[in-house]
């Protein structure tokens, strides 16, 4: 940390002889606290010649077949590396409240990290094996069916910059709920085109509506 520090404070010196580019409010913020003026609001956007345009032509119950899903499924869809900032092992306590009321939700969480294993403990001591089903990865040509096909797109990161994953559900019609962070702040109008939570009941809430 203190390395860390060091680092960003001979950063800054260099910041205040240049013009800076910032993909979010929150880090304009910060950085105009620390004395940098000349800042300009950047935010990321979608390539879309990268985006799979006829999406909407596909059937979503051949897309559910091919993923091993049923026609009635509710698809929660969590992608993102199995790390603490991701907060998988979350995820799965979130899943246990939402099946006590309907188990047709499941979770298609797409992945690898250090956390795996405890992912699958919890989802063991919690007893929905037929409820999570991971994939450690999955080429970017074919991501686009896993947008389509699922009921709702989840984003656990309270620590997050940006959120290309977000931006790219929205665009193929994928309802988002994500954890209140500095980037879903500034890419969710909450209520409109998705919503912020702040509490795992707050998630079940959401996902539900």
């Amino acid at each position: 940390r203190i390395i860390v520090n060091c680092l960003f404070a001979r950063n800054l010196n260099v910041y205040k002889k240049c013009h800076c580019f910032v993909k979010t409010p929150a880090v304009e913020n910060y950085l105009r606290h620390n004395k940098i003026k000349d800042i300009q609001l950047l935010p990321v956007g979608l390539d879309l010649t990268l985006m799979k345009t006829d999406y909407a032509q596909y059937d979503v119950l051949k897309l559910k077949e091919k993923y091993g899903y049923l026609k009635n499924d509710k698809i929660i869809l969590f992608i993102g590396r199995l790390t603490e900032e991701k907060q998988p092992v979350r995820m799965i306590e979130i899943l246990s409240e939402i099946v006590k009321k309907d188990k047709s939700y499941k979770l298609l969480m797409v992945g690898n990290g250090e956390l795996k294993d405890n992912v699958i403990k919890k989802t063991e001591k919690y007893k929905l094996y037929n409820e999570v089903k991971i994939i450690e990865s999955i080429s970017n040509k074919n991501i686009w069916e896993l947008y389509c096909m699922a009921e709702v797109f989840v984003n656990l990161n309270s620590q997050e910059i940006f959120g290309m994953a977000i931006l790219e559900a929205m665009y193929y019609g994928c309802k988002v709920v994500a954890w209140k962070a500095p980037g879903p702040n500034f890419i969710i109008e909450n209520g409109v085109n998705g919503w912020l939570a702040v509490s795992n009941m707050d998630i079940v809430k959401k996902i539900e509506e």
